[in-house]
């Protein structure tokens, strides 16, 4: 990927043109994407992660 300092908006912007107008670069920044997004937990295994963390939260307070 392409990498710019924070509030460098011109920075950020030659990324992106160079993004768009580079067809191999577009590509393999896509791929990685597509191979990084794969190996992500999906919303719903998120979800439920996330809500059975606070039902045990919950319990553990309960037993107080």
């Amino acid at each position: 990927g392409l990498l710019s300092e924070p509030g460098d908006v011109r920075a950020l912007a030659e990324s992106m043109v160079h993004i768009a107008s580079d067809d191999g670069l577009r590509d393999d920044i896509s791929a990685a994407s597509r191979e990084r997004g794969a190996s992500l937990p999906t919303w719903e295994e998120t979800a439920e992660t996330f809500f059975a963390t606070l039902r045990r939260v919950r319990f553990a307070q309960e037993g107080l």
